[in-house]
Formats: structure tokens, C-alpha cells, sequence
């Protein structure tokens, strides 16, 4: 063997991942200032500010992955020493084992519930596979170091490093919704601590097999279909001088750049528009004021089912982007 390399290292890894989060969402009530402007003067009438209610969720998903790395050092010359690197990443997307997974697919009608709200996509229907997102093969991730010393002797050296590391996908995207689990959030209600519920939609049973429920308002919290791994790329640069014999000043810059990280959106807001093609067709609706905006807000949804209360259909996408750059100074004084 090339006595300037090190022995080449090998490695892999095989995790299979359980998660599992039941729980039975029990009511909240909120009182605040809005009708006797004091909070606890609502509180004592029962009026209530914002309530929140459901029945009981199995959140629970199964993951298998595999790892793989290589690495070496090399000495180059003998000032300057280069380590490097591959890991490859496989972890096939996360599913639900009793297949109890949903998605959102504007304008579909379900197959497996054929009685579901359009645009709810369940395992079994086309197109929806048990994983709801697809697994991605490409999880390359290199990795790169060098350390030069500038002039032999020990006093001067240049390090320098890059890498890509994958993060986990959070086991949440197996997507949950009705008829697995059903949950509302009203502001503002008719009802009062003694009926909260007053001309509200009833809590449904619990999921059975075999007699799904749908109850408005429907909400929806799904792995978007374009989901990937997100990952950051790494990088640094840095000088270390040698000050005298006891100390050492370093000067380094560091940057991190997040890609394809995941964020939740609404796709279903209000619309707001007093020019475009919405305004021409309803200006009176599209265009509302302040005195009218909540009166108008269902009917400016793009899914007036899904979003009754401030609930609404969200996604999970890797859409997200972040950048970090730092400049590190240390200054090291060892005692003698």
C-alpha cells in the first residue's frame, strides 16, 4: 500500500425506525378580551375566544434505511495531508403500517372512501402508493478536507473543508386527515363553556374499518408529492498562526447552506385581490374591506370546506432555503 495513504476505511448501517404518537385531542377553551374587554370577565360570562376539538389519532409510521461510507486520508506532499470521503444514504420513505395515510390531489375523487370530500387521496387509490412520497436514490454526500502547512516548519497552516449532509425526513408525512382523525378550530364560536359546540358539527366516532366519517371542517396535513431529502452544504476556510511558543491565533469562515428544507404552507388561504382576474369577477368579494373581510372570508377560500375556522389543507415541501456564514477569531494562550 501506498505508505503516503492511511488504511481506507468501510463502513454501513441498516436502522428500522418505529414511530408511534396516539393521543385523544381533548377540548381547549380560550377566553380573552373581545366582549367585556377583560379576560377574565369573558372567562366568568363562559364566552369563549377560541376553541379547539377532535377525537382520538394513531400517528404512527415505519421507516427502513441503509448507509454507506468510504473514506481516506492522503499525504500528498509532505506539507500538505487531504482527507476524503463518500456516504451514500437510502432511507426509504416512512409509511403507515395499517395504511391509514392521506393526501391531498386537487379535484380527485377517492376510490378507496368513495363518499370523501374531493381532492382526498388515500393508500389504494391510483396513483397513491403506500409511502404516499416516493423513495430518492441519488443521496450522495462527498466530503473533502485539506490541512497545508504554508512553510514546513509547524508555525503556519491553511486548512479547508467541504461536505454535504442529508437531514431526516420527520416521520409526520405519512399525512394525516379525516376519516382517521378529525380536529376543528373555531374562533370566536356561537356556543359558551356550558355548549361549546352550539351550531357547530358534532365530534365524529373514532375511526372504524369499514364506516369511514367525514365531518366539516376537513383539514388535511400531507407530504407534498415532489417531497425530497433536504441538505446542507458545508464549508469552511481558515488560517492558524503560531503566536510565539505558548499561543495560537486562528481566523476562520464558516458557511452552511440549507436546501431543499421543509416548510408547512396553507394551500388554501383567503384570496385577497382588488385588480386581477379574482376582482373582476367579484369585486365586492375579492376586494372586501375591513368591515367586510370576515363576513367574505369562506367564500375568498380556494377550498371553502377545508379552511371553516382558520383550518385548512397543509403541505409539506422542500422548498425552503437557509444561509449561515460566520467568521470564527480564536485566540489561544497555553500556560507554560
Amino acid at each position: 500500500m501506498d505508505p503516503r495513504h492511511t488504511q481506507p476505511q468501510f463502513g454501513a448501517q441498516y436502522l428500522e425506525l418505529q414511530y408511534v404518537h396516539r393521543f385523544d385531542q381533548l377540548p381547549f377553551l380560550e377566553s380573552e378580551v373581545q366582549n367585556t374587554e377583560d379576560s377574565v370577565g369573558d372567562f366568568l360570562l363562559g364566552l369563549i375566544y377560541s376553541e379547539t376539538v377532535g377525537n382520538s389519532t394513531n400517528i404512527s409510521a415505519n421507516q427502513h434505511a441503509f448507509y454507506f461510507y468510504g473514506q481516506d486520508d492522503w499525504r500528498a506532499t509532505s506539507r500538505l495531508t487531504v482527507n476524503y470521503g463518500l456516504r451514500y444514504e437510502l432511507p426509504f420513505q416512512w409509511y403507515q403500517p395499517d395504511n391509514q395515510s392521506v393526501t391531498f390531489i386537487p379535484g380527485f375523487q377517492s376510490k378507496v372512501f368513495p363518499g370523501a370530500p374531493s381532492s382526498m387521496a388515500f393508500v389504494g387509490d391510483p396513483g397513491v402508493s403506500r409511502s404516499i412520497v416516493p423513495t430518492k436514490f441519488k443521496s450522495f454526500a462527498p466530503r473533502i478536507g485539506l490541512a497545508y502547512d504554508v512553510f514546513g516548519n509547524g508555525s503556519t497552516s491553511i486548512r479547508a473543508g467541504f461536505g454535504i449532509f442529508y437531514d431526516a425526513i420527520n416521520a409526520n408525512i405519512v399525512g394525516v386527515g379525516e376519516p382517521y382523525h378529525y380536529s376543528a378550530t373555531y374562533s370566536q364560536p356561537n356556543g359558551s363553556f356550558s355548549n361549546p359546540l352550539l351550531g357547530q358539527t358534532p365530534v365524529p366516532a373514532n375511526y372504524v374499518p369499514g364506516n369511514p366519517q367525514f365531518a366539516l371542517p376537513y383539514t388535511v396535513n400531507f407530504a407534498d408529492k415532489n417531497l425530497t431529502t433536504p441538505y446542507t452544504e458545508a464549508f469552511n476556510f481558515g488560517i492558524q498562526q503560531r503566536v510565539r511558543s505558548t499561543g495560537t491565533l486562528e481566523v476562520n469562515y464558516v458557511g452552511k447552506l440549507g436546501r431543499h428544507q421543509i416548510i408547512q404552507y396553507d394551500l388554501t388561504p383567503a384570496i385577497y385581490d382588488c385588480s386581477g382576474g379574482y376582482f373582476q369577477s367579484n369585486p365586492a368579494t375579492y376586494c372586501a374591506n375591513a368591515s367586510t373581510a370576515a363576513s367574505s372570508y369562506q367564500s375568498r377560500v380556494l377550498y371553502p370546506n377545508y379552511n371553516y375556522g382558520g383550518q385548512g389543507v397543509v403541505d409539506n415541501a422542500s422548498v425552503a432555503t437557509s444561509n449561515y456564514n460566520g467568521l470564527q477569531v480564536i485566540d489561544t494562550q497555553r500556560a507554560r
